[in-house]
């Protein structure tokens, strides 16, 4: 900008020539720098207008050249067309996404205020998960540090990234597969037949019209804090439980907003404006993070929540040197008593409590998590541990809504391995749900293994600090990889839960890393047998209580952007 001013004056001036006749120095007059300032200004403001844009609606010029890239008005369509089909999102990939992911297996492609790098074939999708160290796993807290979503998940375990993530680990992992291995279908009885109560009460209605998102968030709301978190939170039962429910679903929308997630560089600029609607999300999400944890805490932690609420109002690191110094010596005074009644042998640590949220408190008595570090990880167990679940369970719905047959069959397969509609969740194991095999093709639950090697990601030059991701979708319609990818097909898997072999399902179907659930490699989800426990035991009660098809005057419109799964999803059902 100061070049260009120097430029513009210089312009002006007279010569050198001129000056030294007409007097010995030259000095601008007033009105040739009111003039030289209007044109610089603008023109400075123009130029950093023009490289702003082209900085966002180009890719940065030391990305790969030989990877297609996706236009970067394609990733506005979702939020700018005034009408969506029902399947807008699975219609943009097919016209923009499909024709440049086929050439090469990745796309260069805008989201989440940059442009990224996302994978959809298998010997990329490899690499990502399986080379640790050198795609280096991070969250919004690392990658837009000054956003609402970043304040509502900051660092936790599912966005870290080396000793942090180890050190969350080694608390939640533990606890996680303690719960899964104590629990099994009774673990969700109580939810599942909290959410049949809501159904009943359609089912008797003379229409028997059931609107059905609400109803699915309560349910996995209710169903990862009883099962897992420890206590239930009541939201299909209590009008204390909805009306948190309801929080949760003003917070989501306002930070999902698709403006912020297009350009989150806008939060930064709404935390200077404090009377702003995102400034008032920051409350909402504080309000929200202490509203969740009294509901979930039980009697017995009731007094170490209070100490935690507490230290995080005075701004401290953990409740106290003293409370983390005594929890420490008890924990020594454990172990020493362990090894002296084992005649002097040292003993491993007692294993992780069955709460979740008991294990977490340990950690942060014991000063191995600060308090910051509870609260992340507090909030993003409750959001992982219900969001997924209930696009899954709100997917399956609709599909088996329109695929009667399957559903069918599936409810042909429930009664003969359950028992009829009066038969008790409680009374199911989980040698039972696993013998639900059609089932289980619906929801597969396939993982990726988590083995090493390799060191770069196969044949693409990968530009340091750029952001590299698996695009879902594309993998799992994959041409190169699916035989017909966008049809409905649960016998591309095996009653083992694998992919069918022999290229049946596909030419590169049967690559561990073709279809991905839950993460892959050291990665992968650490709930992934108790969500799925969650799903199969929903779907086995639906299917055995309902029939249901979807309303012949309603059609539904898909997620913009995220999981695919239908929005505003009513049914019209039937009690058996």
């Amino acid at each position: 900008m100061l070049s260009l001013s120097r430029l513009i004056l210089a312009a002006t001036a007279p010569s050198a020539a001129a000056v030294a006749d007409s007097a010995p120095s030259w000095r601008p007059s007033v009105s040739t720098l009111t003039v030289a300032a209007a044109v610089a200004v603008p023109l400075a403001a123009a130029a950093a207008a023009a490289a702003l844009v082209l900085g966002v609606v180009l890719p940065p010029r030391n990305f790969p050249r030989d990877v297609p890239v996706v236009p970067f008005w394609v990733s506005l369509l979702p939020f700018v067309r005034k009408q969506r089909t029902p399947a807008v999102l699975d219609e943009l990939y097919k016209k923009f996404i499909r024709p440049r992911m086929n050439k090469k297996g990745i796309v260069t492609m805008w989201f989440g205020g940059r442009w990224n790098l996302l994978v959809g074939h298998p010997r990329y999708a490899r690499a990502l998960f399986l080379n640790t160290e050198t795609f280096i796993k991070s969250g919004n807290n690392a990658k837009l540090p000054y956003s609402l979503i970043a304040y509502y998940t900051g660092e936790n375990i599912i966005a870290s990234h080396g000793a942090t993530w180890s050190r969350f680990r080694r608390v939640v992992a533990p606890a996680l597969k303690q719960r899964a291995a104590d629990g099994g279908p009774h673990a969700y009885a109580a939810s599942v037949d909290a959410f049949c109560g809501h159904v009943d009460a359609a089912a008797a209605t003379r229409e028997g019209r059931l609107v059905v998102g609400d109803l699915v968030q309560r349910f996995c709301m209710d169903a990862v804090s009883g099962a897992v978190l420890g206590r239930s939170l009541e939201t299909l039962t209590t009008t204390a439980g909805h009306a948190l429910s309801q929080t949760v679903l003003r917070v989501k929308r306002g930070i999902f907003d698709p403006l912020f997630l297009f350009f989150p560089a806008l939060d930064r600029l709404a935390l200077l404006l404090r009377g702003s609607a995102r400034s008032r999300l920051r409350k909402d999400v504080d309000a929200l993070y202490a509203a969740l944890v009294a509901a979930v805490t039980t009697g017995k932690d009731a007094g170490r929540v209070a100490a935690l609420r507490v230290a995080d109002a005075a701004g401290l690191g953990t409740p106290g040197a003293a409370a983390a110094a005594a929890a420490r010596e008890e924990r020594a005074k454990a172990i020493a008593a362990a090894a002296a009644a084992a005649g002097g042998k040292k003993k491993a640590e007692p294993a992780a409590t069955a709460s979740l949220m008991e294990a977490m408190l340990d950690a942060v008595e014991a000063g191995e998590w600060s308090v910051t570090d509870f609260r992340y990880n507090f909030m993003i167990l409750f959001i992982a541990g219900h969001e997924n679940v209930q696009q899954c369970l709100t997917s399956l719905l609709y599909m088996l809504a329109i695929h009667q047959d399957a559903q069918d069959r599936c409810r042909r397969e429930a009664r003969f391995v359950l028992g009829g509609a009066a038969t008790s969740i409680s009374t199911w194991t989980p040698a039972d749900t696993a013998r639900l095999v059609y089932l289980s093709k619906l929801a597969n639950r396939q993982a990726a293994p988590a083995q090493a090697g390799g060191a770069v990601l196969d044949d693409v030059v990968v530009p340091r600090g750029a952001y590299v991701a698996w695009h879902s979708f594309g993998l799992h319609h994959s041409e190169a990889v699916w035989r017909d990818p966008d049809a409905f097909d649960p016998e591309r898997w095996g009653d083992d839960g694998r992919v069918r072999g022999g290229g049946e399902a596909g030419p590169l179907a049967e690559d561990p890393f073709a279809f991905i659930s839950f993460a892959a490699g050291l990665r992968q989800c650490l709930g992934q047998k108790l969500a799925m426990t969650e799903v199969t035991t929903f779907m086995a009660a639906m299917l055995l209580r309902y029939r249901w098809s979807l309303p012949a005057d309603r059609e539904f419109k898909m997620t913009p952007a995220g999981i695919l799964a239908p929005v505003g999803l009513e049914l019209m059902v039937e009690a058996l």
